[in-house]
């Protein structure tokens, strides 16, 4: 590491020590953190929501992340293209002029059919966000993010899989009541009609 010129108040950080630290308020320590590599994106047809898949390359174990049609759309041009005409080049020069070098994305929640994730900023300006995953993987991918998550958050996951696949099979075949009647779609006492 360089040494931190004296007056500036802040430590510096090399990468590859950031890359295995957790976010600073989640319960997992630092071994239970594994990396996971970008594999693809699933655009299925019909109402389905498209599906980022990111895998462990020892164990194969896949998160699957359910993403915003548009940021599906963006994200295989990342995928293919990588930076050339990218809609999230200018937001990576502007990191660049705030002296973020690196950036980490932590799947650490999920709030019902939502997962969510902390973006950790790194180099001279370093800071956290908590962001909801399908919101931003596009951008992660345009920015070269590293994505870190738990096997137990990702056996999390493959339940909401088969709840995201059980509710738009409902949707798709109109049994959706039959499938979740909880929902009470249609009902006076919920009001939410599809």
């Amino acid at each position: 590491m360089k040494p931190v010129p004296q007056g500036s108040g802040r430590k510096k950080i090399a990468p590859k020590a950031m890359a295995s630290m957790p976010p600073a308020d989640s319960g997992p320590s630092r071994d239970e953190w594994i990396e996971l590599l970008p594999s693809g994106i699933a655009v299925l047809p019909g109402v389905a929501r498209p599906v980022f898949l990111l895998k462990h390359g020892g164990t194969g174990e896949t998160l699957p992340v359910w993403i915003h049609p548009l940021d599906a759309s963006v994200g295989l041009h990342e995928l293919s293209h990588g930076a050339e005409g990218s809609p999230h080049r200018v937001a990576g020069l502007l990191l660049k002029q705030f002296g973020i070098e690196t950036i980490e994305c932590y799947f650490s929640e999920r709030i019902g059919h939502h997962q969510y994730a902390t973006l950790k900023f790194g180099g001279s300006n370093r800071f956290e966000a908590r962001v909801r995953a399908d919101e931003v993987m596009s951008f992660c991918l345009a920015s070269k993010t590293r994505f870190f998550s738990t096997l137990d958050f990702i056996a999390q996951c493959r339940v909401l899989n088969s709840e995201i696949e059980q509710l738009q099979e409902g949707i798709l075949t109109g049994a959706i009541k039959e499938a979740f009647p909880e929902l009470e779609i249609g009902s006076k006492k919920t009001g939410y009609v599809m």
